[in-house]
């Protein structure tokens, strides 16, 4: 809406007034979704708010001095919508990061939660493993929340009921999230009740449901070149941290743990492609990612088998080898299912057409020269020549337009020279 208010700059005091409470809101906005994202980009995001806000207030002064339609300000407003569109791709990139983070396991947390609650009252470091798991769990639970609700307003989903389910939804992970916690300080401290066992597995099966619909949702909902490209990203980042580690020898946990999430990421990017093979309807297209994506399929296992046996030996450079190997190839192909997927939505713009060849210039057709212009003849030597020549020229002192008279006397005078 801002857009279009501002190219309606000093149209009148309403609309002007508008069309600035627009651009403020968009950047009210963009600073709350920031609010969860890095503190470098946050920062970026925050400088960006800040020029829209500056060039904003320069333009409200412009309008308030009767100046909104000069060239200044419609330069102004130009420049104030294409900040917002880069602001909105900043926001769409970073939320569709975070999408991919804390939805590659969306239930990880939820299952430790359940083991820790349900462990016997023996084992060792129990209510250690517990606390741990029950932070763990709270903070993720919020982070799919936000992340979900950050993707809908963020101004990439255009379904406005796409829009509507995804907030409502993710409010009520949030919401569920402490009920599930609750049941599980229950469950913890009464390990053997019956009741309490039964009254988790409702709560935290109720809570799986909303986080499988919710997870639906921002998968419709989340551009798919941008999610298979910040895939790509994030699964050729954790493998190559975990080759780090894996020939440092030291945490082979860490290493793991890394393997383990590029895996689930690999896993999302097969989902997210089957989903776009059921909804396409270009034969090409479905062809291309069924390969892709099976061939996606296969590569995964080889991972994860050969970065057990890596994690395992260390020193073993032929198993070092043949896990980074397989590494490159899971990233590989994701890369392959992200170009099918970009040159399908972002197509290449069409070639120009070629200049066209100057026509050729025609030479000039030939005066004709009108025989009568020509020299008179001697009135020696052809006396009717002559005379005809004399006639011809005093014909042409005449309006010879549409007069028969005068055209017959210069037809007879050409015959008698």
């Amino acid at each position: 809406q801002a857009k279009e208010l501002l190219q309606e700059s000093g149209k009148n005091k309403e609309t002007d007034e508008a069309g600035i409470l627009s651009v403020t809101s968009c950047t009210t906005e963009a600073r709350k979704i920031a609010e969860s994202f890095s503190p470098n980009k946050k920062f970026e995001i925050d400088k960006l708010c800040d020029e829209i806000d500056a060039m904003a207030a320069e333009l409200a002064q412009l309008q308030a001095n009767g100046q909104g339609s000069t060239a200044t300000a419609k330069a102004i407003a130009e420049a104030i919508n294409q900040k917002l569109i880069t602001l909105e791709k900043a926001l769409k990139y970073e939320t569709t990061n975070e999408i991919v983070n804390v939805f590659k396991d969306p239930l990880g947390p939820l299952n430790q939660l359940s083991e820790a609650a349900k462990a016997s009252i023996d084992t060792p470091n129990r209510k250690e493993i517990f606390d741990k798991r029950v932070s763990t769990f709270e903070v993720h639970s919020k982070k799919m929340g936000d992340a979900a609700i950050d993707l809908a307003k963020a101004g990439g989903v255009m379904d406005k009921k796409t829009v509507d389910d995804i907030i409502r939804t993710s409010e009520k992970v949030k919401k569920m999230g402490p009920q599930v916690v609750h049941a599980a300080n229950i469950l913890f401290n009464n390990p053997d009740n019956e009741e309490a066992k039964a009254h988790y597995e409702t709560l935290s099966e109720d809570y799986r449901e909303e986080v499988a619909k919710l997870q639906k949702l921002v998968d419709s909902a989340v551009d798919a070149v941008e999610f298979v490209s910040a895939s790509e990203a994030q699964l050729k980042s954790d493998l190559e941290e975990a080759k780090a580690y894996i020939r440092s020898g030291k945490d082979p946990q860490k290493s793991f743990e890394l393997v383990a999430s590029a895996t689930r990421i690999a896993k999302r990017v097969t989902a997210l492609t089957d989903a776009e093979i059921d909804n396409s309807d270009d034969p090409q297209l479905k062809r291309d990612l069924t390969i892709a994506k099976d061939t996606l399929q296969q590569s995964i296992a080889p991972v994860v088998t050969s970065a057990r046996a890596a994690i395992l030996q260390p020193k073993n450079e032929v198993a070092v080898a043949q896990f980074s190997q397989k590494a490159d190839k899971l990233v590989k192909d994701v890369h392959e299912i992200n170009s099918i997927l970009d040159a399908h939505y972002n197509p290449p713009p069409p070639p120009p057409p070629p200049p066209e060849e100057p026509v050729p210039t025609r030479p000039p057709l030939p005066l004709e020269v009108d025989e009568m212009e020509e020299e008179a003849p001697l009135q020696q030597s052809n006396p009717i020549g002559f005379a005809a020549h004399q006639l011809h020229q005093e014909a042409k002192q005449w309006e010879d337009r549409d007069n028969d008279m005068v055209a017959a006397a210069k037809r007879m005078a050409k015959l008698m020279m």
